[in-house]
C-alpha cells in the first residue's frame, strides 16, 4: 500500500513538471525515479525532499508577461464618458501616476544592480501602468506629476520619494533584499487601490484601477515565488496576511481587460 502512495505521488510530480514543454530532460529524470520506486523500498523523508527538490527545479525563475500586464488604456475608455471627478479621484489618481511610476523606477535600477530578468520584465509592465494613470489625467485635465523631463527616481509627493529612496538603498543590499522590496511595492500598490476603489465613482476610473490590480497580484505571485527560491519569505506589511497568502496561492490571472471589481478582493 505505502509503495503504491509512492508511485501515485511520483506520477502527480510527473504530471504537473511535463506540462513544461522545455522540461523533457527532467520529466525523464521523474520517470526514471519512478520506475526505481517499484523496485527499491525509500525512507519517507527522503521521499519528501525528492519530491520538492523536483518540484522546485521546474519553477521557472523568469516571470512570463501576458498580454493583460500591458494595459491598453484605448481599449479601456473607449466605451467610457466624462464624469465630474471628486477630489479624493483626482487625489488617487496623481498618486497612482507616480506610485506606478515608482514601481517601474526601482525595477529599471534593480535590474541594472543585480540583473535579474524578473524586474526587467515586470518594469515593462509598470510603464504600461503609469501610462494608463497619465491617460486619465490627461482625459480629465488633471495636472500630471511626470513629464518628459522628469527623471528615474525622481517625484513630486515627498513621501513617495522617501519611499523610493528607502527601497533603493534596501534592494542594493543583497539580491534576497531587492526581492523583497519588489514584493513590498506589489503589496503596497495592492493596498492602496484597493482603498482609492472605495472611493471611485466613475466607471473609467474603476475599470484602470482593476486591471492595475490584477496587474500587480500577478507580479506579487512572481517576486514572492522568485523570493522564496532565493530563501527568503515575505511577510505581509500593508494587505492582510491572509489576502497576502490567498493570492501567491493563486494562478495568473488571465482576464479580460475590464477586470474583476478590485472592491472586493
Amino acid at each position: 500500500m505505502e509503495r503504491l502512495k509512492l508511485v501515485l505521488i511520483f506520477a502527480l510530480v510527473l504530471s504537473i513538471t511535463s506540462c513544461n514543454k522545455n522540461e523533457e530532460g527532467k520529466s525523464k529524470k521523474i520517470n526514471d525515479t519512478i520506475e526505481s520506486s517499484v523496485i527499491v523500498d525509500v525512507d519517507e523523508e527522503v521521499i519528501e525532499e525528492v519530491i520538492w527538490e523536483l518540484l522546485w527545479e521546474n519553477i521557472n525563475d523568469e516571470y512570463v508577461i501576458v498580454e493583460n500586464d500591458f494595459i491598453k488604456t484605448g481599449e479601456l475608455l473607449s466605451e467610457s464618458v466624462f464624469g465630474k471627478l471628486s477630489q479624493a479621484e483626482i487625489a488617487g489618481l496623481v498618486q497612482m501616476r507616480e506610485e506606478e511610476k515608482l514601481a517601474h523606477d526601482v525595477y529599471v535600477t534593480l535590474y541594472e544592480k543585480w540583473g535579474q530578468k524578473i524586474f526587467n520584465n515586470i518594469s515593462k509592465s509598470e510603464q504600461t501602468h503609469t501610462d494608463a494613470v497619465g491617460e486619465l489625467l490627461e482625459k480629465y485635465n488633471i495636472e500630471d506629476p511626470i513629464n518628459s523631463d522628469t527623471k528615474i527616481g525622481e517625484f513630486t509627493i515627498p513621501l513617495i520619494q522617501r519611499l523610493y529612496d528607502d527601497l533603493i538603498e534596501k534592494g542594493n543590499i543583497s539580491l534576497v533584499s531587492a526581492l523583497e522590496v519588489g514584493t513590498t511595492i506589489e503589496d503596497l500598490d495592492i493596498y492602496d487601490l484597493q482603498e482609492f476603489l472605495k472611493e471611485v465613482k466613475n466607471e473609467d476610473i474603476e475599470r484602470v484601477y482593476d486591471n492595475l490590480l490584477r496587474g500587480s497580484r500577478n507580479h506579487m505571485r512572481a517576486f514572492d515565488k522568485t523570493l522564496q527560491k532565493q530563501g527568503g519569505l515575505y511577510t505581509a506589511q500593508y494587505i492582510s496576511q491572509v489576502q497576502y497568502d490567498e493570492i501567491i496561492w493563486g494562478e495568473q490571472e488571465r482576464g479580460d481587460k475590464g477586470g474583476e471589481n478590485g472592491k472586493n478582493k
